[in-house]
């Protein structure tokens, strides 16, 4: 590790730097994390570095308040004085005290003009960079949004996004099914919006089903949330834990829901209870990615099915459910033909 303070002025310097502690994206996080693991001798550079970066953003007339100025001045002279010894040589303390000078003038700088320019920048990013996430029929995906919400996107469903949320709100735009599990954060409000409905958290995990021509759902798992209609006239619902609202015409209906079978898709687990023939059915070609076709399908018998499914073979669960049921099946790559007796 080079002595001189230059070790936080490259830091400070470095365009890739600045942009991760303002605006972090997930290959950012990634490649930094690395390279602090790779270099644990520079991981005072890069905190001090951190907070001066930090302080330069708040700002009040494009001027740092005096007592963050006065924090990270001492915060500098701290870190000098730590990396002192009764043996250094006088060359290395005058590298020393020229670094802790230059770094002194970073910090002015970017007090005055940094702030400027990264919050330009992270206006340009929102405006420019927009994320879509697509999954087809048979895959699922997890997904790390900008302030670090985990989000489990189904089969066949799309999420939209911007790289760098604004100050005022975390927004998200789906159509399908996932589950988010938020980041909390009071001062700015995570919302999901569908076709029809709005979820609005601060930090909970939820379920929200909303596949087009299909009846739009959200399941509260913890915390609360508030669900609104872009409808006129229909009241809003504030969720509780085991609650459930759906949008049925012109009005939110919300119920309790005991089980959280419906959920479990997340975990890789396919629940079915008292499913409808039809209902199941669609499910299985979501989650397998296939065409199901039915031949001789009895309409005067009761078709609702009930199953547990964890890891288990489109060919498993169909000779299951055909036991019951009475059907045979074939599988030819993606087509399935399904043949009731």
């Amino acid at each position: 590790m080079s002595e001189d303070g230059n070790n936080i002025f490259d830091l400070l310097k470095n365009d890739n730097f600045i942009q991760w502690i303002v605006s972090p994206t997930e290959e950012s996080i990634h490649y930094w994390s690395k390279w602090v693991t790779a270099h644990p001798e520079r991981k005072e550079d890069v905190e001090l570095a951190r907070r001066i970066v930090l302080s330069s953003q708040q700002k009040i007339n494009d001027k740092m308040p005096s007592e963050d100025y006065d924090e990270v001045l001492e915060y500098i002279v701290d870190y000098s004085q730590k990396k002192k010894s009764k043996d250094v040589p006088f060359r290395s303390t005058l590298w020393k005290a020229i670094g802790i000078a230059a770094t002194i003038a970073i910090a002015f700088f970017m007090t005055v003009f940094g702030s400027k320019f990264i919050n330009s920048a992270g206006e340009e990013n929102k405006v420019t960079e927009i994320v879509k996430k697509i999954n087809p029929r048979g895959q699922k995906m997890t997904i790390r949004l900008p302030d670090g919400t985990k989000v489990i996107l189904n089969s066949e469903s799309s999420l939209e996004y911007q790289s760098v949320f604004n100050e005022n709100e975390r927004r998200i735009y789906l159509k399908g099914e996932a589950f988010f599990d938020v980041v909390k954060n009071p001062n700015k409000p995570f919302i999901v919006e569908t076709k029809y409905l709005e979820t609005i958290a601060l930090g909970t995990s939820f379920n929200i089903e909303a596949y087009p021509g299909e009846k739009e759902e959200i399941t509260l798992v913890t915390g609360k949330v508030k669900v609104n209609s872009n409808r006129e006239g229909i009241k809003s619902e504030f969720l509780i834990p085991g609650e459930k609202v759906q949008l049925v015409e012109d009005s939110l209906k919300k119920t309790s829901t005991p089980s959280l079978d419906h959920v479990k898709w997340k975990d890789n687990v396919l629940v079915f209870r008292e499913t409808p023939f039809e209902r199941g059915i669609l499910e299985l070609e979501r989650w397998y990615g296939v065409d199901i076709q039915i031949e001789n399908f009895p309409k005067n018998r009761d078709m609702n099915f009930t199953g547990f499914y964890e890891d288990q073979s489109l060919s498993n669960i169909l000779e299951s459910i055909g036991y019951a049921m009475r059907f045979d099946f074939t599988i030819i790559e993606k087509q399935v033909i399904i043949k009731f007796k």
